[in-house]
């Protein structure tokens, strides 16, 4: 698709600054974690969670980025995945991209490999994710287990050029044979992510930015979706919620890859300070079963307006 007209440099600081949005999802009256089952349209306790994912080839756990405890959980999570199967288990992590290999590789090398040097190692500063502190238990949790760490995100580059160029540049004509990322959306759904899009950036971006948007976010769940089941018969991914969505994201793409792999979605949702609703109303707008299989719901983390960034 051509994206004459479009900022290119513009476009792809939008897709890597995007601001963190937002709605209310409930919790208990202590203001606790809250479990949801999507299948069984039911509040859930941790145990029966941890128990449901343990069926997974593919744990594909999101996450509000700049959350913190949505990262312990993933890590706990991560942890009781990894303790509960003595089969190889890699995990795959949306936030590190493939030209950071040559670093992974020489952190391994490293006398003492730990979590505490990782981010140093990876130049984590300089990647535009929030600060690694927040993202340390995850990593803790991979390595101390001896996890292979496989990174998911094609270069900041690649963005540029599927603006540019369209999804193809992308992937491998293998990758583009098996998973068909045009066939993805239907018109009416392409709509409706492009609205999505626009309302999670406040409304501020220009119409023909979106398309182009839109590409670069099928792109990615194509290129990850493709990553991980090379690199791995299970594992675990760690990705935002979008990406890990059910009916759109990486699951779609790895049943086209695999379509006997067992595949379980948890989504990490925030509450909203003051929420009355209950969790099963809450849920039923933003942790459907075409959405995704489980869902915490957490306290909101505390941040400025971020359509304060857009004035």
């Amino acid at each position: 698709m051509s994206a004459s007209g479009i900022s290119i440099a513009l476009l792809a600081a939008t897709l890597l600054s995007a601001p963190v949005l937002t709605t209310g999802a409930a919790a208990d009256e202590a203001g606790r974690v809250s479990a949801w089952s999507a299948g069984d349209a039911r509040i859930i306790d941790q145990v029966q969670l941890r128990q449901a994912i343990t069926r997974a080839d593919y744990l594909i756990i999101g996450e509000i980025h700049d959350n913190p405890q949505h990262h312990q959980l993933q890590a706990d999570l991560l942890g009781h995945f990894a303790d509960s199967h003595d089969a190889a288990i890699s995990v795959g992590y949306e936030q590190l991209s493939v030209d950071q290999q040559p670093l992974l590789d020489a952190f391994h090398e490293q006398a003492t490999a730990t979590a505490d040097s990782f981010g140093e190692a990876v130049v984590w500063s300089q990647s535009g994710w929030p600060d690694y502190a927040i993202y340390r238990p995850l990593f803790a949790a991979t390595l101390e287990r001896g996890l292979p760490v496989v990174p998911l995100m094609f270069p900041l580059a690649t963005t540029r050029d599927i603006v540019s160029e369209g999804i193809e540049v992308a992937l491998t004509e293998d990758a583009l044979a098996r998973l068909r990322p045009d066939t993805l959306l239907s018109a009416e759904a392409r709509a409706a992510v492009e609205a999505e899009m626009q309302d999670a950036h406040c409304g501020k971006l220009p119409d023909p930015m979106l398309p182009a948007m839109v590409d670069v976010q099928i792109a990615r769940d194509a290129f990850m979706a493709y990553r991980i089941v090379q690199a791995a018969e299970r594992a675990v991914i760690i990705t935002g919620n979008g990406h890990a969505r059910r009916d759109r994201g990486i699951p779609q793409f790895i049943q086209r890859l695999r379509p006997d792999a067992a595949i379980v979605v948890v989504h990490l949702l925030e509450v909203a300070e003051g929420d009355s609703g209950t969790v099963a109303e809450q849920a039923a707008g933003r942790a459907g079963s075409d959405i995704t299989d489980y869902a915490l719901f957490t306290p909101e983390h505390p941040r400025s307006d971020p359509c304060l960034a857009f004035q």
